[in-house]
């Protein structure tokens, strides 16, 4: 998954990879995550700390901004694969 900052406080979904945690829970490209755990994300380096506090195969909720709208979603944190890391 790849990820911007956005004017809107939150993280821009710029790219999502075929069959990633992100993809399987529903999480598309152009989506704004503004939540994790219900912890507030405004940028980047806020999302990527508050998943490296969590271990591979916990689930995490998302809330999300898509289509002027918010979007609850729950996703099971997987292991990077290799070729990506």
């Amino acid at each position: 998954m790849g990820v911007n900052e956005t004017e809107m406080p939150g993280v821009l979904v710029d790219s999502v990879i075929a069959d990633s945690p992100a993809e399987k829970g529903g999480l598309l490209k152009g989506d704004i995550i503004t939540e994790f755990n219900d912890v507030e994300i405004k940028t980047p380096f806020d999302l990527l700390t508050q998943i490296i506090r969590q271990n591979c195969g916990e689930l995490i909720n998302i809330k999300i901004y898509r289509n002027s709208g918010f979007m609850d979603f729950e996703l099971q944190l997987e292991e990077c694969p290799p070729e990506l890391r």
